[in-house]
């Protein structure tokens, strides 16, 4: 079985997720990892995070416990189910707002498959305006 190390998908400048996501259709164990050069430590508590969605720096310290393991465990079980059921609900907002002219739904890669940890579509900037207003 081939083992393939990554960064994690939303470290976009690392790897943009569609050769990971080849790599796990063909049956690979793909690992996702947070790489960093180690120079600067952060203050306790601090992930480099001050807004959402927004890193100023890579990197957390984090440790899984037996009791986060055992539930991981668990949970890893539904994972397939949890995906496919976001798949599903992704579908369903494409149908409906493809229908609205000038809206962009999330582009999807033939081959590749999404989370959906998301669903962001693009407005042009004169609808956002009006929308304001």
């Amino acid at each position: 079985m081939r083992k393939v190390l990554a960064p994690h998908t939303d470290d976009g400048e690392l790897g943009c997720g569609t050769s990971i996501a080849r790599f796990v259709e063909e049956g690979a164990d793909v690992f996702y990892a947070a790489f960093s050069t180690a120079d600067q430590s952060l203050p306790e508590g601090d992930t480099g995070i001050r807004h959402k969605y927004h890193h100023e720096e890579l990197g957390i310290n984090s440790r899984l416990d037996a009791m986060q393991a055992g539930i991981l465990r668990v949970k890893l079980r539904h994972v397939d189910q949890w995906m496919e059921h976001k798949r599903a609900l992704a579908a369903a907002y494409d149908k409906e707002l493809s229908a609205i002219d000038r809206l962009q739904v999330p582009y999807m890669i033939q081959g590749c498959r999404h989370t959906y940890d998301q669903y962001t579509i693009k407005v042009p900037a004169d609808l956002t305006r009006r929308a304001e207003a």
